[in-house]
């Protein structure tokens, strides 16, 4: 048995100019979080069978890997050849939260198959496999920036460049500075699940834009300018995170609504100093920016099964049981 485990993140700035659509035209910059929130995957041998059996949210056997409802199991194995396999996922937090769940799964599994195989790959290597293999293969429109992520763990701004590079720049943190900033996050659980491809979908038909396109293009500004104090500025970090919410809300009708908006409201009240909502929009996780000091009384006024105090994962996917 091999088991992955893979960290989902939380975006800080950027979202949006790691698609392709907008850095093929103009530099993306994104800066990223990686959190010890997890997705786990086994990969054992399938005793006596050359079935593929497959435990997720659902449950499937089947014969050939091509007969697999689950899309991006079904076309990673189909394209490998492999059999004779009993596949397990677990995850921390449910999928179509925000986090980047998907592009963690894939890199999380490149991880596990590759190891089964008798590879072992390297961030960059799991990272632009994981963004190649949704992008290309999988046709879903989505962005480099949460394969990145989960690939290298850690806090880094990632820059898209408009040949398909990707420059990875670590925030490189002392323990006293990791566990400043891990006191002056927060977030909250709102709505339910959604599906970021939909979202994303429609900017991506919209991407020709004048408004979308410069609405982007500050977004990635904010996340290009991020210095390393302002990280340790609850003031100034939080009122960041407010202008990247306020120009996202402008790209997609759909990102927001008043749901959202409430709880933002009522966390600026009880002292955060900025938020955002995590992902393509709609539902998913909130984050607040609040001094060290505010976030015992800012967690309070929410449901306490809705709320995480976020730490920061430092190792990326790795592979942490081979037998």
């Amino acid at each position: 048995m091999i088991i992955s485990r893979t960290p989902l993140r939380i975006s800080l700035f950027g979202g949006g100019s790691d698609l392709p659509w907008f850095y093929e035209c103009e530099q993306g910059a994104v800066v990223s979080l990686a959190i010890t929130k997890y997705i786990y995957i086994s990969v054992n041998e399938l005793f006596d069978s050359s079935d593929i059996l497959l435990k997720y949210s659902n449950f499937e056997r089947v014969r050939i890997a091509s007969d697999l409802n689950h899309r991006i199991v079904r076309e990673m194995l189909s394209g490998r050849k492999m059999a004779g396999l009993d596949i397990s996922v677990n995850s921390d937090i449910p999928a179509g939260t925000g986090m980047g769940s998907s592009s963690s799964f894939t890199v999380g599994l490149i991880n596990v198959i590759e190891a089964k195989l008798g590879n072992q790959l390297g961030a960059p290597e799991l990272a632009s496999q994981g963004a190649n293999f949704e992008i290309s293969n999988l046709k879903e429109p989505v962005g480099k920036q949460d394969h990145y992520a989960a690939a290298y763990g850690g806090l880094n701004k990632f820059e898209f460049m408009s040949n398909g590079d990707v420059d990875v720049k670590s925030y490189s943190l002392t323990e006293a500075e990791i566990d400043y900033l891990e006191s002056c996050l927060l977030l909250v659980r709102v709505g339910s699940v959604r599906l970021a491809s939909e979202i994303l979908g429609e900017m991506k038909a919209n991407s020709g834009s004048d408004l979308l396109r410069e609405s982007i293009s500050q977004l990635a500004d904010i996340a290009r300018s991020l210095n390393k104090d302002d990280l340790f500025e609850p003031e100034k970090l939080g009122k960041l995170l407010t202008q990247s919410w306020n120009i996202k809300k402008s790209t997609h009708p759909q990102i927001t609504n008043s749901e959202i908006e409430g709880q933002i409201r009522k966390g600026l009240l009880a002292g955060a100093t900025g938020a955002k909502l995590l992902g393509a929009g709609s539902a998913g996780f909130i984050l607040f920016v609040c001094p060290p000091k505010s976030r015992v009384l800012l967690a309070s006024i929410f449901e306490q099964s809705k709320v995480i105090c976020p730490k920061m994962d430092n190792e990326g996917s790795v592979i942490i049981y081979r037998e």
